[in-house]
């Protein structure tokens, strides 16, 4: 008799460099359980991520009614404690201040039940949500080195020749609040810096939330070469064409050093014992909260020593 594949559900939200801490769990959950079924429910984009990189075989958007029943007072309707009875294992990495998800999750699941806090404390964030499954016994052994392996995909119709290859760098002058952007017209020295000394050949990204900092990067360096308005998978479709990244503390550049670029991380006001991305090549340069410290010519070597 055939045995039915063990199902796991895990649940994340939040924005893009919350779910990106999360991966290195998810890979260890993968690499473990290697003929589960993994359905993540999360924000569609990083679901198809996920999936994208071999992370996750199902996907479903957290932000729909069924998975909005886990937060009200009334708890899960029928239809979806049905759903929730189809998993062996579900592990929730929500946001849950009150608990109100985790008692919801608790009173419709019949199988085994991981509530691992979405905030983060003292510890580093991927190590927050590696060291609850190593405790349950849902991955095992020494976690690998975190390594994203995305799948081929063409790139979006109409863009222009780039410097893809050994020597490109993509620089991304945004992040997801405007104080842990390095200044805009440091940027753009940057990349006129590296477009000097010919061993890179720089050009800057822009995801669907970066259109004001895009606007401010055209205006300070209008010859500058760009890319803007990409979904995030073809951000990663980009990145995984470059060989080196400059970027503040964001989602992106956790994307970017998961991919396994040379990642320059530029961090101001939050702590990288918390947020450093993980990669096999990741520097941080840790500057005063307001970048005062942090001028063009410290961030240009670090660049050029990886050349």
């Amino acid at each position: 008799m055939k045995t039915q594949p063990l199902r796991i559900l895990c649940l994340r939200s939040g924005a893009l460099g919350d779910f990106m801490v999360l991966l290195p769990a998810l890979a260890a959950l993968r690499s473990s359980n290697p003929g589960a079924v993994i359905h993540l429910a999360t924000r569609p984009s990083y679901g198809e991520l996920a999936r994208a990189c071999g992370l996750a075989d199902e996907i479903s958007s957290i932000d729909s009614a069924g998975w909005a029943e886990a937060f009200g007072a009334d708890g899960f309707a029928p239809a979806e404690r049905m759903r929730l009875a189809s998993f062996d294992c579900v592990v929730n990495c929500l946001h849950d201040p009150d608990g109100v998800v985790a008692a919801n999750l608790r009173a419709a699941v019949p199988g085994r039940l991981l509530n691992i806090p979405g905030r983060l404390g003292s510890t580093h964030a991927a190590r927050h949500f590696m060291a609850p499954l190593l405790d349950a016994g849902l991955v095992s052994g020494r976690p690998q080195t975190f390594r994203l392996k995305i799948k081929p995909m063409p790139l979006p119709a109409g863009i222009g020749p780039l410097p893809f290859g050994p020597r490109a760098v993509a620089l991304h002058p945004g992040s997801g609040s405007p104080v842990k952007n390095w200044p805009a017209g440091r940027y753009a020295a940057l990349a006129a810096g590296l477009e000097q000394s010919r061993e890179w050949r720089p050009f800057f990204i822009f995801g669907e939330a970066d259109a004001r900092i895009e606007e401010e990067i055209v205006r300070l360096a209008p010859e500058a070469r760009r890319m803007g308005n990409l979904s995030l998978l073809h951000l990663a479709a980009v990145l995984g064409k470059c060989a080196a990244y400059v970027g503040n503390d964001s989602g992106v550049t956790h994307l970017a050093a998961g991919l396994g670029l040379k990642v320059t991380a530029l961090f101001g006001p939050s702590d990288p014992e918390i947020w450093r991305p993980c990669g096999r090549s990741v520097r941080v340069i840790k500057a005063r909260p307001d970048f005062g410290d942090l001028g063009v010519e410290r961030v240009l070597k670090a660049v050029m020593s990886r050349a």
